[in-house]
């Protein structure tokens, strides 16, 4: 009897001991909990393709977002000791915000924390008949800033990390197609509510535009939720996965090492067919969509070669058929076999460091490609035109006082039908697979649900030609400049969505044909785009940021229709409160 009591005695401390061991672990979890993930214009991120180009280093992982256990992966190839006094500024800053204390410890294991900001911003534009539309604006919706927020994060174990927020603004005011943007079209206007000309009818109820899970541990990452998602270094935008949603509802693993990096993305938005047409939100919705992708990143060359290889495909069904055979991470997507319900691309992306401060990047997509001999149109015997694209640039950093100054030019080229299939499929009853995405947006007024279509790969689609150049200066404390000059030649071929047009560009004829196997001959001429911006922010007091800028536009033969130049100044000034 005693041989027993000593022994639920001694187990009893061996729990008690487990337990505090737990508790300790709990503590220790909360501190070093590297799940955060970091937006993709993240000045962490940013500031971090500054050191890797000062240290003659292939630029970090362009596929975004990046957890905090990856980011400090990235620093931690460095040392901390640098002969540059620049080099040490940036590794001293961006450790600076990755090891940085949560606000608020609630339990052992278990933190939070917030920012709270006020962010008004008054918008003026000289051109109120020709630029009507957010579209035509360089600070457009995806960069406008809404006059409340509130973001909060949740930080449990070492493992789980939860964002999301509220925010208080105006919409994008997307609602009729080809009529005026009530917001975008006057010559003054804010972002704040019941400031004319944003009403009550405009107030956004589609937060929060970032809300996610995310979990994972030494070397991985799971994130599942609403964040916006972005492959490559491209400015002007990227090829394969441009990053151009106001946000993607996507599941994302990745794994992650000095030399090799995974990826795995699976992204849902809405089939098209329900894009073709507004509703409500007692409104089924039909259909299934997704863009499955799959990404694996190599580095050479004592690390001065960063090359990766992306494949994915669109797939849909009008019926929500959801066939898990398809649902494969480590798939060769082409070789599904299943055009009528997909649509596949593969992208190639590199860069190259010549030497301390100069990097050359590329990126190189195809969606449709013909080997020789192969047919190319239908009268050549159904055969489809090529369809790919192509983008080159230069990136060079220098110190610059106690900042860095940045250049980038980059030019670009889209092949005409790019991104595209046919419209409908009357064979099959099918609509056409685009490699476009549709955001379901809800409005206050009718039409109470409309979709918002933009491309998923390169932000101006196919048939473009773009030049860009960018000076950029940054300092320690993110006082950021930036001067662009920016010129795109767009040809007729899907740059407009509207009803049965959207496949075709200007057609309004619904086509039975794969736009593809029968080539549209508008009649329209190039619209050529130049564009001159420079903007700014500074922060004046550690709670206080101010900012503005200004665009100036020049477009010949607007909507591919030939008339004169169309001119437009376009300012945007803002203050931001935050706690």
């Amino acid at each position: 009897m005693k041989k027993v009591r000593v022994e639920i005695l001694l187990m009893k401390r061996f729990v008690l001991f487990a337990v505090c061991l737990m508790f300790a672990a709990g503590t220790l979890c909360a501190q070093q909990n590297d799940q955060k993930v970091w937006d993709v214009d993240s000045q962490v991120y940013k500031d971090m393709v500054s050191l890797y180009l000062f240290e003659g280093r292939a630029l970090p992982s362009s596929a975004g977002p990046w957890s905090t256990d990856e980011l400090k992966c990235m620093l931690d190839v460095f040392d901390g000791n640098f002969n540059s006094d620049s080099s040490n500024m940036l590794y001293d800053k961006i450790h600076a915000e990755l090891y940085k204390k949560n606000r608020i410890q609630f339990t052992d294991g278990f933190a939070a924390d917030f920012e709270a900001s006020f962010s008004p911003e008054l918008y003026v534009h000289t051109n109120s008949d020709d630029f009507i539309q957010e579209e035509d604006w360089n600070y457009d919706y995806t960069k406008r800033d809404f006059p409340l927020n509130f973001d909060y994060e949740l930080f449990a174990t070492k493992n789980i990390y939860l964002r999301s927020g509220f925010n208080v603004g105006l919409e994008d005011g997307h609602r009729n197609a080809g009529a005026a943007n009530v917001l975008y079209q006057p010559k003054f206007s804010m972002n704040i509510p019941m400031i004319a000309p944003g009403g009550i009818d405009y107030i956004n109820f589609n937060f929060p535009e970032t809300a996610f899970a995310s979990f994972g541990g030494e070397h991985w990452n799971v994130l599942l939720g609403r964040d916006v998602i972005r492959w490559g270094n491209g400015e002007s935008g990227n090829l394969y996965y441009g990053g151009n949603q106001v946000y993607s509802n996507a599941v994302k693993l990745t794994t992650y090492f000095n030399k090799f990096k995974y990826t795995f993305v699976t992204d849902f938005s809405a089939h098209e067919m329900n894009a073709l047409q507004t509703g409500s939100q007692f409104k089924k919705e039909s259909g299934t969509r997704f863009f499955m992708t799959h990404r694996f990143d190599f580095r050479f060359f004592n690390d001065r070669l960063n090359f990766s290889v992306a494949e994915g495909y669109v797939y849909q069904s009008a019926d929500n058929t959801f066939d898990v055979r398809y649902f494969n991470p480590m798939m060769f997507y082409h070789n599904q076999y299943i055009r009528a319900n997909s649509n596949s691309i593969l992208g190639f992306d590199a860069d190259y460091a010549i030497c301390r401060g100069l990097n050359v990047y590329g990126q190189f997509v195809i969606d449709e490609f013909s080997m020789v001999g192969e047919p190319t149109t239908e009268s050549d015997g159904g055969g489809r035109p090529n369809k790919m694209g192509a983008l080159l640039g230069v990136k060079y950093a220098m110190p610059l006082m106690d900042g860095v100054l940045r250049f980038n030019l980059e030019g670009v080229y889209t092949d005409p039908y790019l991104y595209l299939r046919e419209q409908y499929d009357s064979t099959y009853g099918e609509n056409g697979v685009s490699l476009y995405s549709y955001v379901r947006e809800f409005h206050n007024t009718n039409p109470t649900v409309t979709y918002t279509r933009k491309c998923i790969g390169y932000k101006y689609g196919g048939d473009c030609v773009v030049g860009d150049f960018k000076a950029n200066y940054a300092t320690s404390n993110n006082w950021i400049s930036e001067f662009e000059l920016f010129y795109m030649a767009h040809g007729i071929i899907c740059k407009d969505f509207g009803g049965d047009d959207w496949a075709i560009g200007k057609s309004k004829a619904p086509s039975t044909h794969d736009i593809a196997e029968t080539p549209v001959h508008e009649d329209g001429f190039v619209e050529h785009t130049f564009r001159v911006s420079l903007s700014s922010s500074y922060p004046i007091l550690k709670w206080l940021t101010v900012s503005g800028g200004i665009d100036n536009y020049f477009i010949w033969n607007q909507d591919n229709v030939q008339k004169p130049m169309v001119y437009d100044m376009q300012l945007h000034a803002g203050v931001k409160i935050y706690y």
